[in-house]
């Protein structure tokens, strides 16, 4: 008795690096080369962010259906139900941010998922996709094509924020948690000098503090 209408076993071999992950793989670098040379022309054009916000939506919302989809296939399948498949996983993250963040109005929070959709999604797509366990231990056709999408989705979006907003420019700032460098033993006591500076959109108004010595500047 089937336990789902699509409970379909893999009907090939689906070795790690055999022709299904190089066919993925092919897949996601033609996919994400499209996704940056869409970006960059509506970057161009001056409507990314509007652009940006339709396409992490509509990513989002594939996430959302898909996720449905599998949880559904796994209370079906799985007897009990097996708490590995639950959501709760690094990858299923973007998954919970993506809608939020096109739907913000612009502001601190969405710049900072934004940022994080953008530079998460790269890295995990390259840890998952270049070490893909998943596929070998996969049984249902289903599940190892959910998978593909899932992480080539992660990727895309990655790449299509990156050039929509223009991340990569300074990726210390952008990357690192933002900290106060206190100086060495022996050296002068810092000067604490104030700066306030304006943000240049009205919405996104803030003062930044900074402390300044002869041997670093930082902000907080």
């Amino acid at each position: 008795m089937r336990e789902a209408l699509t409970d379909w076993p893999v009907p090939f071999a689906h070795p790690m690096y055999g022709w299904y992950h190089i066919l993925w793989l092919c897949i996601a670098v033609g996919a994400s080369v499209a996704a940056a040379l869409v970006a960059r022309k509506k970057r161009a054009e001056g409507g990314q962010d509007r652009a940006c916000d339709r396409t992490v939506l509509f990513f989002g919302c594939l996430l959302l259906a898909l996720e449905i989809y599998k949880q559904i296939f796994c209370l079906r399948v799985n007897h009990p139900y097996n708490w590995n498949d639950f959501p709760f996983q690094f990858c299923s993250t973007p998954m919970f941010l993506m809608i939020p963040a096109a739907l913000l109005r612009p502001g601190r929070v969405k710049e900072a998922l934004y940022k994080f959709l953008a530079f998460y999604g790269c890295l995990a797509w390259v840890s998952v996709m270049f070490y893909p366990t998943v596929i070998s231990e996969a049984v249902y056709l289903t599940m190892i094509i959910h998978t593909m999408i899932w992480h080539v989705s992660m990727i895309v979006v990655g790449v299509y924020v990156i050039a929509a907003r223009g991340y990569g420019k300074a990726l210390r700032k952008e990357l690192l948690p933002e900290r106060v460098l206190l100086p060495e033993p022996g050296l002068p006591e810092p000067e604490l000098v104030l700066v306030v500076e304006q943000e240049s959109e009205p919405e996104l108004a803030a003062a930044a503090v900074y402390i300044e010595t002869a041997e670093c500047r930082s902000v907080f």
